[in-house]
Order: structure tokens, then sequence, then C-alpha cells
């Protein structure tokens, strides 16, 4: 049998692929839209988002802190192993506080006997390789954290959900697109302000592109249709603002890529 740490690491998996067709499912049913809107006085043309709904299936929840949950034991799995080869015994002194350290590295220090074993009794390069995955070490580091604060928040409530954008669009001058928007014909006017549909939380009524005095030659056909999301809100404190399906691939990329691969040769 693989050992539990890859085990529950696949058990995740799983729950991103479900996570993943509950997402497009939800997106399938366009709930986010680009309004077009023409001011007949001023001749003023806009283009706003706007989120029809906002996601409420509690199995998106669910799936999200099932899929951080086993990420979060694959690791604690991992610390346990670790821990009874430091200590030498079966199960180890600690068996009952074992976990893999998600903290500074100032903070690692005082604690690790406590997480896996006393310092002294590691194997050469196993304490440097800990200290690798410390919250305050780069990218892979600060994603461990996020997964720590997202399983320890579930443990409490659900993380608060928005509508997010999955594919970032950029409207030119004129409203030329890029992407995934066709605007028929051709456009012209004296005053353009044009912006970007940006990859994450989507801003219900947010302008995104304006323009003044506006001629149009022939019939204008706008059809603006975004890749939707689910995001994180911005008031959540564990991945504020953050597309939830990128990050959770990205932790889970984090254990399989690197951490594991960097400790279990110390197995």
């Amino acid at each position: 049998m693989e050992p539990s740490h890859r085990l529950k690491l696949k058990r995740a998996l799983e729950h991103l692929y479900a996570l993943d067709d509950a997402v497009k499912a939800w997106a399938e049913t366009d709930p986010c839209a680009i309004s077009y809107e023409s001011e007949v006085a001023t001749r003023q043309q806009t283009l706003t988002q706007r989120v029809v709904s906002q996601p409420s299936d509690p199995l998106l929840l669910l799936l999200i802190g099932d899929a951080a949950h086993n990420m979060r034991q694959g690791l604690d799995h991992l610390a346990y192993q670790l821990a009874i080869k430091v200590t030498g015994k079966d199960p180890p002194r600690n068996a009952t506080a074992s976990m893999w350290p998600i903290r500074t590295k100032t903070h690692l220090q005082s604690t690790v006997a406590n997480d896996i074993g006393p310092k002294n009794n590691m194997p050469t390069g196993m304490y440097a390789a800990i200290e690798g995955f410390q919250a305050d070490v780069g990218s892979d580091g600060e994603l461990l954290y996020v997964l720590h604060a997202l399983d320890n928040g579930d443990k409490h409530r659900f993380p608060p959900l928005i509508a997010g954008m999955a594919q970032s669009v950029q409207l030119g001058g004129g409203f030329s697109a890029m992407g995934n928007v066709n605007i028929g014909d051709a456009i012209y006017a004296q005053h353009v302000e044009a912006g970007t549909i940006e990859v994450g939380p989507f801003d219900d009524g947010k302008v995104i592109a304006r323009a003044d005095e506006i001629i149009v030659k022939g019939n204008m056909d706008v059809h603006v249709r975004p890749a939707a999301s689910i995001a994180f809100a911005k008031t959540y404190n564990a991945a504020p603002g953050e597309l939830v399906l990128p990050l959770l691939k990205a932790v889970y990329d984090t254990i399989t890529d690197r951490l594991f691969p960097a400790m279990e040769q110390f197995l």
C-alpha cells in the first residue's frame, strides 16, 4: 500500500476534480454578464460588469473544505512518519501532538521538537529541508500558510465565496476586442476609455469601457460572455480575493512536487 500521506493527497485530488466539475456546472448558468448600455441624450456607450447570481451551492463549500483538510492531513501523516524516524519509536513520543509545522523560521526552532522531534536527533539535512517550507520562506511557504488558515477556518465556518473571473480580457480603443469578446462592425468615437476584465473577483457595477460621442458604422452588436469562476471574498482572512481552484491547485502542486520529494528521502 502507498504511504498514508500520499493516499491523503490522492483523496484531495479527487475533491479538486469534483470541485472543478461543480464550478463548471455553476458557470454554465451564466452567473456573470457584461451589460451594454447606450445613453440616448449624450450618446455615451458603456460596458459594465454585472453579477447575476453569487455562488450558493453548498457542495462548493464542502468540496473546498474536504480538499483543504485532506491536503493538511497528508502533511501531518508525513510529519508522523518523520517523528518515528527521529525519535526511534513507533508510536513516537509526541504521537498525539505530531504535525507538519507551518510557522515562521524563528518559531520553528522552539516547536520542532514537539511537532516532529529533537533537532539534534535529525539526520543531516532534515532540519534545513523542514525550514525551507515555513510560512515566511518564499511562495511555497506562503501557500502552505494559506492551506493552514483554510483548514483551521473550515473547522468553524464555511469560507465566503463570490463570483470570479477566470480569464483576463483586454478591451482596446474603440471597443476593439480580444479573447472571448466579439464586437460587430466598426466603432468610431471622439473619446474612449477602455480597460480590462481582470482575473479574480468579478466586481458588480464596475465600468470596464466607456465611449463618448460615439458613431457606429452599421449595427453595433456587443457580446461578452465572462469565463465565470469562484473566488474567496475580499474580506476572507485566509485568501482574500483569490480564485479558489488555481489557489488549491497551487497548494497541491507545492506539496506533491516539492515538499514530499524533499522529505521522503528521510523516511
